[in-house]
């Protein structure tokens, strides 16, 4: 591992990730229940896949949140 990240905001919300080689792991994603469906994870994951792109980083998604998003945005 050469990095590990987590991204927050300021209601609770995370995702952690981490950077092995060419890598980046998208390990977990979490939001709190109250606010679910209002976009939360989306603007997580939007972060998360643009720190890859500007580093030249390949996406693993290792959660399910993430794993879903990847395939409804066809990513």
């Amino acid at each position: 591992i050469i990095m590990e990240k987590t991204i927050t905001d300021t209601e609770g919300s995370r995702l952690v990730m981490r950077v092995v080689g060419g890598y980046l792991e998208i390990i977990s994603t979490f939001v709190p229940e109250a606010l679910r469906g209002r976009g939360r994870g989306e603007k997580l994951m939007d972060e998360a896949l643009g720190y890859a792109a500007k580093n030249k980083l390949e996406v693993v998604p290792k959660c399910s949140y993430a794993q879903w998003y990847m395939r409804v945005n066809k990513i």
